[in-house]
């Protein structure tokens, strides 16, 4: 039987007194956060990105979505296709929230 931490030719691991399932929590959202940034990468490079809201200060639910606030190099503004891509890549990802651009 598999459990958490002991897997076939893997050393135990020491608990670190963490529950599995806030670490998964923990996990789940670092995974959500990179896949963010992997997107904002690939289609707004040189954007600048601030994130607010419930999902920031860690007060947000199951319904909560992402608020982000992007702006150009100098404030210049952003290429609306590059903006249309981005927000196109965020629906056809595996991220389990609405993510709200702003320019």
């Amino acid at each position: 039987m598999l459990t958490p931490g002991r897997y076939f030719g893997e050393e135990a691991q020491e608990d670190d007194g963490e529950p599995f399932e806030d670490k998964m929590k923990s996990l789940a959202a670092q995974w959500r956060e990179q896949q963010t940034e992997v997107l904002l990468r690939q289609h707004l490079p040189s954007v600048e990105v601030w994130a607010y809201g419930s999902r920031v200060s860690g007060r947000s639910h199951e319904g909560s979505d992402l608020d982000l606030v992007l702006r150009g190099s100098g404030l210049a503004k952003i290429d609306l296709s590059r903006l249309a891509d981005f927000e196109e890549a965020l629906r056809d990802s595996s991220i389990p929230f609405l993510v709200e651009a702003r320019d």
